[in-house]
């Protein structure tokens, strides 16, 4: 493409990063480096997306230190994508450092720290943050409550699951969405409780979708529980199986 500028170069990165993709978004980097065009804003955020994707955290944090040489490091946006990258890179010390820094953080700060506990599975800490939250008058939004089922079912923790799943119907008057019922019935299927998670499927007010069934199934094979198994005669296996619509 003859003419390319920032907005060309912006708008391929910005694609590649938001579907997931990370080595391109970085080539594309250093090509354009070889133009001597300088990144902004927007690419730097669509690079930091990148990184977290991939969980580059050496690329990272590169790219954290141009930031900085831009003076862009306190850009409210720009910190939260810091703090989103060194989270989905599993660095948590780091993304608490960088979040620390956010003189007012806002819900989508902290959902970007929730993110990084879901995916490590720092249940104490997280439990730890939403008091935190609660004493600085932000109110938890649908993903952080997703992240911290998440982080509850990675380490285990199912009373402590179960109770944040009640506060978000109850206590926040917040709609769970498919990804919160599937992590639940994560939970409850690594604490054995089958029949409790079988009726939670039931509860869903739409289709549960393939993910939460073979959660269910892989647990119950891991307790080597006859009545659900893959395959099974009883009832039970073929609702699990039913076709998601």
């Amino acid at each position: 493409m003859d003419n390319r500028n920032e907005l060309t170069w912006g708008a391929l990165m910005s694609g590649y990063a938001r579907q997931g993709y990370g080595f391109p978004v970085l080539e594309l980097l250093e090509a354009m480096q070889e133009e001597d065009i300088k990144p902004n804003k927007v690419m730097f955020l669509s690079l930091l997306r990148a990184c977290g994707n991939i969980g580059a955290v050496l690329h990272g944090r590169w790219i954290h230190a141009k930031i900085i040489i831009h003076s862009l490091d306190i850009d409210t946006a720009i910190r939260n994508s810091i703090v989103d990258m060194y989270a989905r890179c599993g660095s948590l010390d780091e993304a608490q450092r960088v979040f620390s820094l956010i003189q007012d953080p806002d819900v989508v700060s902290w959902s970007s720290l929730f993110a990084g506990y879901a995916q490590n599975g720092t249940y104490d800490v997280a439990a730890q943050q939403i008091e935190a939250m609660d004493r600085g008058g932000i109110k938890p939004n649908t993903a952080i409550f997703a992240s911290l089922l998440s982080a509850c079912s990675r380490a285990g923790v199912m009373a402590e699951g179960c109770e944040f799943f009640n506060d978000l119907i109850e206590d926040f008057g917040l709609l769970p969405s498919l990804e919160h019922y599937s992590c639940v019935i994560d939970l409850l299927g690594r604490g054995g409780c089958f029949n409790e998670a079988k009726d939670l499927l039931k509860t869903m007010p739409s289709s549960p979708n393939f993910i939460a069934r073979m959660s269910l199934l892989t647990h119950t094979r891991t307790f080597n529980n006859p009545r659900y198994e893959a395959g099974s005669r009883y009832p039970a296996n073929s609702y699990i199986l039913t076709k998601v619509n």
